[in-house]
């Protein structure tokens, strides 16, 4: 379908404004969130595209749980062999805690969008998810109690839990 012709049609006949508070609504009520991430390597030799979802539990825990980082600790590598994007605690307070969608400062190479969706929480494209889900299999242990609380309400700690 072409999407100019829709909106032009909504436009057409009014109803624009209808169908936005529809798309509202109906995002407002999907219980989980999906990042889609542009992540350069190196000095733009080229992107990696990732996306995840996680439920809004998972961000709740994901936003505390950054904090606890130095903004130049490494926290876990993504990619592969000599494509690898290392994540420290800045992109992921950035990430989970910011709204502008940008990952490293003013840098327009590396950004993400969040939407909401239905979609059950895991990876869809990368290894972003697996990769914050195998820091935290290995880190989980030595939470203080409100963290690990907060954890324990996670998609993280299902999988976990269930294997």
């Amino acid at each position: 379908m072409n999407e100019t012709l829709f909106f032009d049609f909504l436009k057409e006949k009014n109803l624009t404004e209808d169908f936005n508070k529809f798309v509202k609504t109906k995002q407002s009520s999907m219980k989980n969130l999906k990042y889609k991430l542009s992540v350069m390597i190196g000095d733009a030799d080229f992107w990696l595209d990732m996306s995840f979802v996680i439920t809004k539990e998972d961000k709740a825990f994901l936003q505390k749980w950054s904090n606890t980082f130095d903004d130049y600790d490494e926290v876990f590598s993504t990619g592969y062999e000599n494509s690898e994007k290392e994540w420290d605690g800045k992109m992921l307070k950035n990430l989970f805690q910011n709204v502008d969608g940008l990952l490293e400062g003013s840098c327009l190479g590396t950004s993400y969008k969040v939407e909401p969706t239905d979609d059950e929480p895991g990876e869809t494209e990368g290894d972003f998810y697996d990769s914050l889900y195998n820091r935290l299999e290995n880190s989980y242990e030595n939470f203080d109690e409100d963290l690990l609380n907060l954890f324990k309400k996670t998609s993280f700690y299902e999988y976990i839990k269930n294997n």
